[in-house]
């Protein structure tokens, strides 16, 4: 995967290119409520993206609910859109067939 990572915060903007096999960890706590999955969704009790790569967390955990619905055991279905990526596309992180990451100034000092 073609990554884009962008400092910001200085007069001059600093872009890398690079190529990863494979993205960072994320982290994924979840419960499973007594009445999961004929009427209660898994509840997500943590995320944590390794090394704060993914700015938009709250998006993610957004579409992850609206995945679920009432009688559908959803739990797999997220595990295999996390784990293929295939979330990426879904928040816009990746335009162009790169994914961007911007990074505040200090990061990775």
């Amino acid at each position: 995967m073609d990554v884009l990572v962008t400092r910001s915060g200085s007069a001059e903007l600093q872009d890398h290119h690079l190529f990863l096999s494979s993205l960072p960890p994320i982290l994924l706590e979840i419960t499973l409520p007594p009445a999961y999955p004929l009427r209660a969704a898994p509840e997500i009790v943590s995320f944590h993206a390794s090394g704060s790569w993914m700015s938009r967390s709250g998006r993610l955990l957004e579409k992850l609910r609206a995945m679920w619905q009432p009688g559908e055991v959803t739990l797999f279905t997220w595990v295999e859109w996390i784990h293929s990526a295939d979330f990426l596309n879904s928040m816009d992180i990746i335009q162009d067939g790169v994914l961007r990451c911007v990074i505040g100034r200090g990061a990775g000092h």
